[in-house]
């Protein structure tokens, strides 16, 4: 995600960004813009273990992201802000209508990430059958 080579420059990027979303107006289609620029890799985390997903520092370090962290990236970008720390964030594994595996983040009623986009989830839970939800731990900070 980030041409950055080195970790630590990284981190300074996604901590400039993450700064740069407590201000905006558009937190959310930041998020999505921001993640949608990512060149997707095979995967290498299993998504139905949560005590072995990579934390956000792994992340950054391996700069290497697939459907599945491309979602968790989502997030920990929002869950490690002031703006959302009091609120719930979820990873979901959801089937769409074609019954493809997707991965997405649900913050409030906004569902990030199917088709690159947010969408409400009044608008879309008939289109989506969640399979699984895992609530984003504070304990991150």
């Amino acid at each position: 995600m980030f041409n950055e080579k080195s970790f630590e420059s990284r981190l300074v990027v996604w901590s400039e960004f993450r700064s740069s979303l407590e201000k905006s107006k558009t937190p959310l289609q930041d998020v999505v813009n921001f993640y949608n620029k990512i060149e997707l890799s095979s995967q290498r985390y299993d998504p139905w273990d949560e005590d072995n997903w990579p934390t956000p520092w792994t992340l950054i370090f391996e700069n290497k992201y697939c459907a599945f962290t491309l979602a968790l990236g989502m997030c920990y970008s929002l869950k490690l802000m002031d703006r959302y720390a009091d609120t719930e964030i979820k990873l979901v594994i959801l089937k769409d209508d074609n019954l493809q595996t997707k991965y997405a983040t649900l913050i409030d009623d906004n569902i990030l990430g199917i088709d690159n986009d947010i969408h409400l989830m009044d608008n879309i839970s008939n289109k989506i059958s969640i399979l699984k939800e895992f609530v984003i731990c504070s304990s991150i900070h």
